[in-house]
């Protein structure tokens, strides 16, 4: 987790100063990504500094008896920062260079339905994120029963259905982001280099979307957390979730990045 975390911060740093010193080059006009990507790398390090922190800290990685005995009273932090912090940061940084995509798409789409469907994209990514962030914050009740010592909830919602359904719904608006430009791409007249050029730089974006996928295909393994909490061993079970959450969001901020970069090949 913390290789991970460390990684992608940096590569996320590198590629953002990359992406403004290509938007410099370009010289056009000002673009809503211009702001949400500085906005996604600084999700980025917090999620990966609050991942770093309940490791080093509070012994997150290690079997949750292991927690209890050798970390003190850092069991109900891990639990807010894991099933409260962590999810929230990633879902909001995910959203972000998704908009970014599709804002590019609207720079040079210019058919009436290609231009709906981003709008209609944009407004599910955003009601998406919105969901995931009252799911995450309402996963138990009372709410602030999973980090009360000697408080333990009344219910838990099965957070892995949540999960799973959600990351399917994100796959599926990748896909449709992914497809929506090509067919215009092709009924450009541009000498066809240029066609396969310009479909080459945004396909670039399914690095994102398979990071998603991988994230999926882990989380349908996972036992169901939460539900007969605490005690489940759901610290050590969600270690392979929390990192694949920082990869897709690194992969993600790289892809929206590496699309942008044409002017410093040139």
């Amino acid at each position: 987790v913390v290789g991970t975390a460390v990684a992608f911060m940096t590569l996320g740093m590198i590629l953002t100063l990359l992406r403004i010193w290509a938007r410099r080059l370009q010289a056009k006009s000002f673009m809503i990504g211009d702001v949400l990507v500085p906005a996604t790398l600084v999700l980025l390090w917090a999620l990966c500094i609050v991942a770093i922190y309940v490791v080093q800290i509070c012994g997150f990685g290690h079997h949750t008896h292991h927690i209890i005995t050798h970390y003190g009273d850092t069991l109900h932090t891990n639990n807010v920062l894991v099933y409260y912090v962590l999810p929230c940061l990633h879902y909001v940084s995910v959203a972000l260079p998704r908009l970014t995509i599709l804002n590019l798409y609207l720079s040079f789409l210019r058919q009436n339905w290609a231009r709906h469907c981003c709008y209609a994209l944009g407004v599910l990514v955003i009601v998406g994120t919105l969901i995931n962030l009252s799911v995450t914050v309402f996963q138990c009740w009372p709410i602030g029963s999973i980090w009360g010592p000697g408080r333990p909830p009344l219910w838990c919602m099965n957070l892995q259905i949540h999960l799973q359904w959600g990351n399917f719904a994100n796959i599926f608006i990748d896909t449709v982001i992914l497809a929506l430009p090509v067919p215009m791409v092709l009924r450009l007249s541009i000498p066809t280099r240029e066609k396969v050029a310009l479909l080459f730089t945004l396909s670039i974006a399914s690095i994102g979307f398979a990071a998603g996928i991988i994230r999926f295909a882990i989380i349908i393994r996972q036992p169901t957390p939460c539900t007969d909490w605490p005690a489940h061993d759901h610290l050590w079970q969600l270690i392979d979730v929390t990192m694949c959450s920082i990869v897709e969001t690194g992969m993600v901020l790289m892809a929206v990045c590496l699309i942008t970069l044409r002017p410093l090949l040139k």
